[in-house]
C-alpha cells in the first residue's frame, strides 16, 4: 500500500463547479478537496499554471466565487 503524501488530507466530495477562463467556461465536479487544493474533473483540458475563475454551488443554490490555479493535471 503506497502512503499518502499529501500535506493535508482529502475529503471526498460531489460539487458542481463552473471554471472561467479567459477563453471559455466549462462545467465540472470536484471529487475531492482539502486545505490545499482540489480534484476537478472537467472535459476540457486545463493547462499547469493556467489561472482561472470558479464557481462553486452550495445547496443554498448561490455561487462561491474562488480564483484558482492548475498546478496539475493527468491527461
Amino acid at each position: 500500500m503506497q502512503r499518502e503524501k499529501r500535506k493535508h488530507p482529502r475529503i471526498e466530495v460531489v460539487c458542481p463547479v463552473t471554471i472561467m477562463t479567459a477563453e471559455v467556461d466549462i462545467d465540472g465536479e470536484i471529487e475531492n478537496i482539502s486545505a490545499g487544493g482540489a480534484y476537478i474533473r472537467c472535459r476540457m483540458l486545463l493547462y499547469d499554471n493556467d489561472i482561472f475563475v470558479m464557481g462553486v454551488w452550495d445547496l443554498g443554490g448561490e455561487p462561491l466565487w474562488i480564483g484558482a490555479e492548475v498546478v496539475w493535471t493527468n491527461i
